[in-house]
């Protein structure tokens, strides 16, 4: 997957992040931050942001993907990773 693919399924860039990341907002302060989307850097992390207002600092973050384990990311595990994170 190239970066454009994964801004065509609800991803932003990142402004506040230094690295090539970008962030996809799943509600509740939580967020998912692809880095180095399409390259063997490429990593996804879910993240807890602070629930103090104004305040975006991430408080936990857990590795859901790294290509050094699980290869390239898919349009269709991506897409399985945003549903059970998604669901009420």
């Amino acid at each position: 997957m190239t970066k454009n693919d994964y801004i065509k399924l609800g991803f932003k860039e990142s402004p506040e992040i230094a690295i090539d990341s970008l962030i996809y907002d799943l509600g509740r302060n939580r967020i998912l931050s692809a880095s180095s989307a399409g390259t063997p850097n490429e990593i996804i992390w879910i993240c807890q942001k602070s629930f103090c207002k104004g305040n975006n600092d991430i408080t936990d973050i857990i590795c859901l993907h790294n290509w050094d384990y699980d290869g390239y990311m898919t349009k269709r595990r991506l897409g399985k990773l945003i549903k059970a994170f998604t669901i009420n």
